[in-house]
């Protein structure tokens, strides 16, 4: 234990009052500053921790989802964030439409997790959570409420029951118990474009018949406006892949120079020779042999210049996990009987279907 007066423990602990009244731009404009001290406050709060403070912490878990979900719903956050002055718990009712005494409730409940601040008797305004809990970012917390709870809620029960082994099958799975069902779940993170560099890498020499994108599992085909809105002036075709039914429902007359196909990535990949493949959130949802079919049905229609962009979690083989990697991976458990990946697990799986890293 750290060697520290009283005095001096008084004064620690006033500083980091006054940081979280007022955080130092030092540390917010700075990425790995911010990350760390939000790392080290966590990990400061942990550790003083009282046996009580961790268990009902972390029994109540679905509780917080269920109180987010009710302030997403009751527009209570949106209310609050798009005033211009605090507003009392009487406002607050009068807008939402929602019972005094419940709003009053609801507040306490917010103001004691920080998710809000009562800046005065009864007068509220907003903080970066109440932000955080607005459109469009109160779409996670509808979500994951709504679609991922049940699968989370049986997993304790499901491992039991399963011998407390990985699920390795995407129709046996947390999910399937939850939902009461033998049905597969159908189915974000920095921009690929921010951390690799496309136009130095692809887009060399291109012209205007260059295949130069191909999104496989486009999904919304928001990847392939990334890359056309991002790199304008690059020459090549630009082309999403996905089932039946999402290219249906794509707007092509909205997202001009984006060509579409049907496909099924179980099956080999019918456009020849494209500078860059790319999945995002694909090869995370299958086991090691589904996954290495995808990669080599991919790998088939290569050409010299052709590369695969994997958009996917790579997690550490040794030290600390990020928090948000540990919960995609229990994700995908409990959804899809998947996993995130430790980098040696890529590098295995990858050289099976014949692929090297350049570069994570």
């Amino acid at each position: 234990m750290a060697s520290m007066s009283p005095t001096e423990a008084q004064a620690l602990v006033q500083k980091l009052e006054d940081i979280s009244n007022t955080p130092p731009s030092a540390i917010l404009e700075n990425d790995d500053l911010h990350r760390r001290f939000r790392e080290a406050a966590y990990s400061a709060s942990v550790a003083v921790h009282w046996p009580s403070d961790s268990v009902h912490l972390i029994a109540y878990g679905t509780l917080y989802s269920s109180m987010a979900r009710i302030g997403v719903d009751t527009k209570l956050f949106e209310v609050l964030a798009a005033s211009n002055s605090p507003l009392s718990s009487e406002e607050l009712a009068r807008q939402t439409g929602v019972d005094l005494v419940l709003t009053k409730l609801l507040l306490r409940f917010y103001q004691s997790f920080h998710w809000l601040k009562e800046a005065d008797k009864n007068l509220f305004v907003v903080n970066n959570v109440t932000k955080a809990l607005t459109p469009p970012f109160s779409v996670g917390i509808e979500f994951f409420n709504t679609v991922l709870n049940p699968p989370f809620t049986v997993l304790p029960e499901y491992l039991k029951s399963h011998g407390y082994k990985n699920p390795t099958s995407v129709i046996d799975s947390p999910w399937q118990s939850g939902y009461l069902t033998e049905q597969h779940p159908a189915s974000g993170l920095p921009e690929f474009v921010d951390v690799y560099p496309f136009e130095q890498e692809v887009g060399k020499d291109t012209t205007d018949e260059t295949i130069l994108f191909v999104d496989i599992g486009s999904a919304l085909g928001s990847q392939c406006v990334l890359v056309r809105n991002r790199f304008p002036s690059l020459k090549g075709r630009i082309i999403m892949q996905d089932q039946q039914h999402v290219i249906d429902a794509w707007n092509a007359e909205a997202n001009p120079g984006i060509g579409t196909m049907v496909y099924e990535f179980f099956t080999p990949q019918p456009v020849q020779g494209a500078r860059a493949y790319y999945m995002r959130n694909i090869i995370h949802d299958h086991q090691d042999q589904q996954a290495r079919e995808i990669l080599l049905n991919t790998v088939s229609a290569f050409s010299k210049d052709s590369v695969l962009l994997i958009d996917d979690i790579v997690l550490p083989d040794e030290g600390m996990v990020p928090w948000r990697a540990t919960l995609a991976d229990l994700n995908m458990l409990s959804t899809l009987a998947a996993k995130e990946r430790l980098e040696r697990e890529w590098r295995v799986l990858l050289d099976s279907a014949g692929l090297g890293i350049i570069k994570i």
